[in-house]
This record gives C-alpha cells, structure tokens and sequence, in this order.
C-alpha cells in the first residue's frame, strides 16, 4: 500500500529549458548562443551538490561567456526556466486535498530552490524536501536515497517515488523504494500505470 508520495521537480513538477536562458543574455555575451550552456555545463555538478554555491556560479558564468550585463540580470535568466506541468500539479494538489504526506526529493541548487518555491504555488503543498546542493550528493547516488528515507521518516516499501530518469528510478527501486519513470510527454500512460499500482 502507499501511504508516502516522493516527487522529483525537474520535468516532473516543472518542466524547464535551459536554452531560454542562453537566448536571453546571447546579444550581450562573446560566445554564440550555442556556446553558452556548453560553457557552464561543467560547473553543473558542482553547483548541484553544493561545492558551488549559487553566487560564485554567475560570477564564473560571467567570466566564461563573456557576459557584458548585470549579476542579476544574469542569475534571473539561469532562474526563469521553468512551466508548471499541469497534470501533475493537479495529481499533487489531489493527494493534498485528501490528506497524503507529499516529499520532494531532486537533483537542484539555491540558485533554483528560492526562485520556484517563490514563484510556484505547487510547492506549498509538501511537507519536506532533500535538495542535492544540501544534501551534498546527488541523484543517482544511493547515499540520497537513504537520506531522503530518514528525513522523511518512510519506509521506502510504501513510498511512491517519481522521477523523469530511469537511471534514478533504478536507484530509487534498488533502494527499495515504489519507483515509476514519469514522462511529461505521456502523462495519461503514467495515469493509467500510477491508478493501477496504488489500487492495488
């Protein structure tokens, strides 16, 4: 039975476009717009496990691409990526309305976690999240299984967990939790699939 629901964000909760960013500062960058997510590409892990905080992220974007305009002209266009995926706000505000504890758990940074908990009312729905920069590892370690478990005082048996990646899904199944690979593209196969494993 499943008594705990765990989400990712990314491509679940929100889906997100990175190249938005890009296409917003290129006219004040020396690169080409193709060039820029390729340059701070690098930084990605150390930012999302928290070696690299948010702040010295955009300075050392700004000296990679050659960025000409403000910090936080910049910082907003790295932020300013995401939609909310409708049909899984819905399914979350459903599991609100009937009482079901509801956890995040995701790959993220503080340059992201201020901004979509700001902007976003979806999230005012869960009880608690393990965030990787926090954390100090990231998905698909198991080390952030196991701390999500704990933090959330679940046992992973009765615990959906959602995520976009199979090789995180994989982690979280091998962890023993109820893992199911979501793909925004088909939210009604994910429905069908979803009914059938918490009726059951």
């Amino acid at each position: 039975m499943i008594r705990h629901y765990v989400f990712d964000i990314g491509n679940v909760i929100l889906k997100f476009d990175f190249t938005q960013a890009a296409s917003r500062v290129a006219d004040r960058c020396d690169l080409e717009v193709g060039e820029i997510l390729p340059a701070v590409q690098p930084m990605h892990e150390d930012l999302e496990t928290g070696r690299m905080s948010a702040d010295d992220f955009i300075a050392e974007a700004i000296r990679r691409i050659g960025f000409l305009g403000e910090a936080d002209e910049l910082r907003h266009a790295f932020q300013d990526i995401f939609t909310v995926n409708e049909p899984i706000a819905a399914l979350i505000e459903e599991l609100h309305e009937k009482g079901e504890p509801l956890y995040l758990l995701s790959n993220t940074s503080d340059l992201h976690v201020p901004f979509f908990t700001r902007e976003y009312r979806v999230f005012d729905r869960f009880h608690d999240a393990v965030y990787s920069h926090v954390a100090g590892c990231m998905k698909p370690d198991p080390e952030i299984f196991r701390i999500a478990a704990r933090q959330f005082d679940v046992d992973p048996g009765e615990t959906l967990y959602l995520d976009d990646l199979p090789a995180n899904v994989e982690a979280a199944d091998a962890a023993g939790f109820r893992a199911m690979v979501y793909d925004h593209r088909d939210h009604q196969g994910f429905q069908s699939r979803y009914e059938e494993l918490v009726s059951g």
